[in-house]
């Protein structure tokens, strides 16, 4: 299946939501049932390495690392018992925080944000709106889950910064996004500009 989200990051609004496989909305109960939902909202996944923007942006806000900080990153590193490894294999790197994020550096990931206190990085996600209501009020929707700050424990403390030991769903991830295209201001998502009642009267949310 696939969703796709597109929003005016200058006013959050919803341009489009569309989900794949779907369903005739004039004949629905041809549907499949699991087509008649709506995944952008209802389904959560572990989004990955697109959260590690979310936690760069983090360390740049809070003044702990600058984009053209260098940091020495191993092709392996060990942590809580666990061996964290990149995508692709790789020796001893020298890369700026930014080639961090190039390179989608999981262990470059894990260095950077080990100078960031978990409570902190833990607000900054609840503040980009992992794990909260949209805002939508649609039916169904599903939240996501994100571990409370002391329950980052073990190799949480070190996964959830790129992207893994959490979930959301697909217009949490695009609030992100529209978050960072607008300068650091989140606008909670909208899908419904007006409506008009019975009566003729147009009503706004």
């Amino acid at each position: 299946s696939g969703t796709v989200i597109v929003q005016d990051v200058k006013t959050g609004e919803i341009l489009a939501m569309a989900t794949a496989p779907t369903f005739n909305p004039n004949n629905p109960g041809k549907g499949s049932d699991d087509n008649r939902g709506n995944r952008a909202l209802s389904q959560i996944y572990e989004p990955g390495s697109i959260m590690k923007a979310l936690t760069m942006a983090a360390l740049i806000e809070q003044g702990v690392v600058k984009p053209t900080d260098k940091f020495k990153v191993p092709g392996e590193l060990r942590r809580a018992g666990h061996v964290l490894h990149d995508s692709d294999p790789h020796g001893t790197e020298r890369w700026t925080l930014a080639g961090i994020l190039a390179k989608s550096s999981n262990i470059g990931t894990v260095l950077a944000a080990d100078k960031l206190d978990a409570q902190i990085l833990h607000d900054y996600f609840k503040a980009f709106g992992v794990a909260e209501p949209t805002g939508l009020q649609f039916p169904g929707e599903s939240r996501g889950l994100l571990p409370k700050a002391e329950k980052w424990v073990g190799t949480t403390r070190y996964t959830i910064p790129f992207g893994q030991g959490f979930s959301m769903n697909t217009v949490q991830a695009a609030s992100v996004y529209q978050t960072i295209a607008n300068g650091g201001v989140r606008i909670a998502p909208t899908l419904v500009r007006s409506w008009t009642d019975a009566d003729g009267v147009t009503h706004t949310p």
